[in-house]
């Protein structure tokens, strides 16, 4: 086969004239994405609650693809479904939903199991609000659910073959068995998004809807979410990050990755810089 046959990787991660959906992405890693992919020509509607930071987000963008706001509450089935409205008003479908919209609210437990009696140790664990539980697994796992359902059908009227896809925003979090200092609540909740995701893809796969679902599992990046008191270096010691935070660019490829090639679906793709090769599962 001549190498006149190949695509350039330009063409292969082309992404200009795409529709794009992101929630949460007024900030963090998701305006990260968003910004990448109006950069490279696609048409980005970006969702978040704070519509006065997105009207300022989308004037700062100078092209030469579009940045518009989107006003969505991701824990209210109702914005959701007004939001889903107000795209189908404009786009007859969509290309990419990014599912990125999540909160922290894991209550750190610095002391090891191995430093205290299981008494102590309860105690510590059991002081966590059960409110924290209920508002993790509510917006990060319950209202992404809802989201990526009503999203659906304007991805599954997508005219191109295996375009169509939803990529969910998990976490190294959601794989590994380190509870990373007690934080159980939002390990779980990211864990359920790896599931989710599978499961979706498993469902949206059938013929009569054709939309893969993939996640990105990211390890430790500089966003509102990860950075302790905006000190990277704060989070480096505290999370054990041995090499270097996650960078703009590492996400960006990910995101490429499983949104253009189309023989991806149920992935969860690990950005970590080989975090996991040193804590897949052991708490030592």
């Amino acid at each position: 086969m001549s190498s006149g046959n190949f695509k350039t990787a330009a063409q292969l991660t082309d992404v200009s004239g795409w529709v794009v959906v992101g929630s949460g992405c007024g900030s963090g890693l998701g305006l990260q994405m968003a910004k990448s992919l109006a950069a490279s020509g696609a048409k980005v509607y970006i969702a978040s609650r704070r519509r006065e930071l997105l009207d300022k987000i989308a004037s700062e963008h100078t092209g030469p693809g579009e940045i518009i706001p989107l006003t969505l509450d991701h824990s209210d089935k109702q914005s959701i479904q007004t939001a889903v409205e107000e795209i189908s008003k404009r786009e007859k479908y969509i290309d990419l939903f990014l599912a990125n919209a999540a909160v922290t609210r894991s209550r750190l437990v610095t002391t090891q199991p191995k430093d205290v009696n299981p008494a102590e140790y309860s105690r510590m664990l059991f002081e966590q609000p059960m409110e924290d539980w209920d508002e993790l697994l509510r917006i990060n796992l319950s209202a992404l659910y809802f989201s990526c359902v009503a999203f659906m059908p304007l991805l599954a009227a997508n005219p191109h073959k295996e375009r169509a896809s939803i990529i969910t925003i998990g976490s190294i979090s959601g794989t590994t068995t380190i509870s990373q200092g007690g934080q159980y609540a939002y390990n779980v909740s990211k864990a359920g998004v790896h599931s989710l995701t599978k499961m979706l893809a498993t469902d949206f796969k059938h013929p009569s809807i054709g939309v893969r679902v993939n996640s990105i599992a990211p390890g430790f990046f500089p966003s509102e979410m990860t950075v302790v008191e905006g000190d990277p270096e704060a989070w480096n010691k505290r999370k054990g990050v041995k090499e270097r935070l996650g960078e703009q660019d590492d996400i960006a490829s990910a995101m490429y990755a499983l949104c253009t090639n189309r023989y991806m679906n149920g992935v969860v793709l690990h950005v970590d810089g080989g975090w996991l090769l040193d804590n897949p599962g052991s708490a030592n």
